[in-house]
């Protein structure tokens, strides 16, 4: 997927944290259930095409922690379609 079409994605419905669940959906590899996350170099990460992810398992830890290092950047060359969970 495009930046653009991805942005155009998160700008739609959104929970109070401005995050929402999400099924990621790859060409090549295995579905991941998580959240794009804004953090301090989201800006950069988006102009790459690049997005920081917080996988399902670990969800919960990260709200209460915000520990960045929880998170994995994901190309989004690689996206096949996002579709909002809800799990």
């Amino acid at each position: 997927m495009t930046q653009n079409e991805i942005e155009g994605f998160l700008s739609g419905r959104k929970n109070k944290t401005g995050n929402s669940l999400m099924n990621i959906r790859f060409k090549k590899r295995a579905d991941i259930d998580g959240i794009i996350i804004r953090s301090t170099d989201f800006e950069d990460l988006k102009e790459k095409n690049f997005w920081r992810i917080i996988l399902l398992k670990d969800l919960s830890l990260w709200e209460n922690t915000h520990n960045i290092h929880l998170s994995r950047i994901f190309n989004g060359h690689d996206f096949k379609k996002l579709v909002y969970s809800n799990r």
